[in-house]
């Protein structure tokens, strides 16, 4: 069995093509984070790359003045622009304009460059992303496609990381792993604000209903606990 992982894959509608056409056999895993905790690290971690990379400080400080809220804004103004925001999922037509406002908004970014490095907002928008997908393989993707929560692959109080669900899948004996790595963590720039926190719930709430109703299983009901959090706000 050979492993490879590459994160940009389910953002580049192009790569589910490729990859069904090229490697017909090969079985597919999807870990999905939180999306607001994804994007503050996506942000940290541009804020870090960008640190190492501009030695004189005039250069940096010009790079680095930006507050993950202009990130933010940056990107949402992408969204808008490409008509993948607003987004009503009371619409019957919702998905069917999702689906083409997301092309538009993924060619933009593609062509700015082939990181899509400012997708910081994007890149969490999960069920587009994995339409793309479905279409493609259609009924194939129930064998060789599995979407897991990346919290699930932390690991457990007894120190092992617990993957019956990846080990089913892709068919070999056992169940877990012992965790002997630490945890990767980006250059601190401190905790992410609440109000921008809240915020980012929101946003994203009606996006990961639509999540749910692709994904057909009561494990993506409210699958990051955030409805407390926002019923309380």
């Amino acid at each position: 069995i050979t492993f490879e992982k590459t994160p940009l894959y389910m953002f580049v509608p192009k790569a589910a093509h490729r990859i069904k056409s090229t490697l017909p056999h090969t079985k597919i895993i999807f870990l999905l984070r939180d999306p607001v905790e994804r994007a503050y690290s996506h942000y940290k971690f541009i804020k870090s790359r960008m640190m190492k990379r501009f030695k004189n400080k005039n250069l940096r400080d010009k790079h680095l003045d930006h507050r993950f809220e202009d990130f933010i804004q940056k990107d949402l103004r992408a969204l808008q622009s490409t008509g993948v925001i607003p987004f009503d999922k009371n619409d019957p037509l919702a998905l069917v304009k999702l689906d083409e406002a997301w092309e538009r908004y993924t060619k933009l970014k593609m062509d700015r460059g082939a990181s899509a490095w400012d997708a910081v907002i994007g890149r969490g928008l999960y069920v587009a992303q994995l339409r793309v997908w479905w279409k493609v393989y259609g009924e194939q993707r129930k064998e060789k496609i599995l979407v897991v929560k990346s919290e699930d692959m932390r690991p457990k109080e007894d120190g092992y990381i617990h993957l019956e669900d990846i080990f089913d899948f892709i068919g070999i004996v056992g169940g877990k792993i012992k965790h002997k790595r630490e945890i990767h963590h980006t250059d601190d720039f401190g905790p992410m604000r609440e109000k921008t926190k809240m915020k980012l719930r929101r946003f994203y709430s009606d996006f990961n209903d639509a999540l749910e109703e692709l994904l057909k299983t009561t494990v993506w009901q409210d699958p990051w606990s955030w409805n407390e959090s926002l019923e309380k706000n």
